[in-house]
C-alpha cells in the first residue's frame, strides 16, 4: 500500500491518504469452490454505457452460468462514482464484496465481472463471499504480475493562449512532456490551446509557460 500527503490549512501536516491504482488491459482468472467455478474478469472502466454493452456480452459468451455478478469504481468531474450487483445472488454476498476489495485495494477506473457457474453444493453466504472475493483478488494479483497494474494518473485540462511563432516550440514541448493538445483555435492575433494530461505533467508545463511571455495561461484544472 501506497501512501503520500500533502498540507492543508485545516491539516498543516499533511493527511495521509493511499494512492489509486487503474487496470490498463482485461485479466481473466479461474476459480473453484465446492465444485462452483467462478470466472473473474476485471477490466478498465470507460463509461455506463460501454459496461451495459460489455455485460450483456459476457451474458451471451455465458449463457449457461448461473450469475454475472460484478462492481466498479471511476472517476468523473473529480467524484468517485460506484456500482454493484449480486444479480440474484443473496443479498450482500456479491456485488458488494467486489465493491468492498476494489475499495481496499484502491482500484479506480476499473471494473470487475464474476462469472459463476454453480456446481451443485450450496456455498453458503460465507462461503459465496468468499468464492467471489478470492477470485477478483486473484485477477488483481494476475494484473500486477503482468504490469497492467499502474499507478492513476488524474488527468486535468489546461488552456493557453500564444503567438504564432510560439506553436512550433509549444506542439514540440507537448510531445516531449507526454500531454495532449485537443483543440486549437486560431485568430488575428494568434491561437488558443486545450491541452490534457495527467496532472503532474501539465504542472510541468506550467512551470515553463510561467517564465515566457508569448504562451498565457488562460486557465487550468484548478479553475485558474
Amino acid at each position: 500500500m501506497r501512501f503520500t500527503s500533502a498540507p492543508t490549512k485545516d491539516h498543516p501536516q499533511g493527511i495521509r491518504f493511499l494512492m489509486s491504482d487503474t487496470l490498463t488491459a482485461t485479466e481473466v482468472v479461474h476459480y473453484e469452490i465446492k465444485k462452483s467455478k467462478f470466472i473473474a474478469i476485471l477490466e478498465p472502466y470507460s463509461d455506463p454505457q460501454n459496461f451495459a454493452n460489455r455485460r450483456q456480452q459476457l451474458l451471451s459468451e455465458y449463457p449457461k452460468a448461473s450469475h454475472i455478478c460484478y462492481a466498479w469504481r471511476s472517476l468523473e468531474d473529480q467524484q468517485t462514482k460506484e456500482g454493484f450487483s449480486d444479480d440474484g445472488e443473496p443479498s450482500g454476498t456479491a456485488g458488494i464484496p467486489l465493491l468492498r476489495l476494489l475499495q481496499q485495494q484502491g482500484m479506480i477506473n476499473t471494473q470487475v465481472l464474476v462469472v459463476r457457474y454453480f456446481g451443485g453444493i450450496k456455498l453458503g453466504t460465507g462461503g459465496l463471499m468468499r468464492g467471489y472475493t478470492e477470485a477478483a483478488k486473484l485477477g488483481l494479483n494476475q494484473a500486477g504480475d503482468n504490469a497492467s497494474r499502474v499507478t492513476f494518473h488524474p488527468q486535468s485540462v489546461m488552456n493557453i493562449q500564444a503567438d504564432f511563432a510560439s506553436e512550433q516550440y509549444l506542439r514540440l514541448l507537448c510531445d516531449r512532456e507526454s500531454i495532449t493538445i485537443t483543440g486549437v483555435h486560431y485568430s488575428n492575433s494568434g491561437f488558443t490551446a486545450s491541452l490534457s494530461a495527467p496532472l503532474c505533467h501539465l504542472k510541468a508545463l506550467r512551470k515553463i509557460i510561467d517564465l515566457r511571455q508569448d504562451i498565457t495561461l488562460i486557465s487550468d484544472g484548478n479553475g485558474r
